[in-house]
């Protein structure tokens, strides 16, 4: 009887430590995700910005969107910037 006891302690002890272990886990992951969204520029946690390609017109974030010039546009000219998804894009519009 007092086996019996005592392995139902220890499954109940692995239960719990394991789920304790769970939890933690999530916490790490969450805030891992919240450490790359800063490094990303957000550090709200909001979504990312995203523009759509001039060319085909799908929706990538701003921050991985290619500009038909080496240069970054201005606040003023921002919202007029045409981004593209890949170099070819970019190519084509240029020619």
């Amino acid at each position: 009887m007092s086996k019996i006891l005592l392995i139902m302690l220890l499954v109940i002890a692995v239960l719990l430590v394991s789920r304790k272990f769970g939890k933690r886990t999530d916490k790490v992951k969450e805030r891992d995700a919240r450490r790359v969204a800063k490094a990303q520029g957000d550090a709200a946690g909001d979504p990312l910005q995203m523009v759509a390609c001039a060319h085909c017109g799908v929706y990538i974030p701003r921050g991985e969107a290619l500009l038909p010039d080496a240069a970054k546009p201005d606040a003023e000219s921002h919202a007029e910037a045409r981004y593209f998804c890949t170099p070819a894009h970019r190519d084509q519009a240029r020619g």
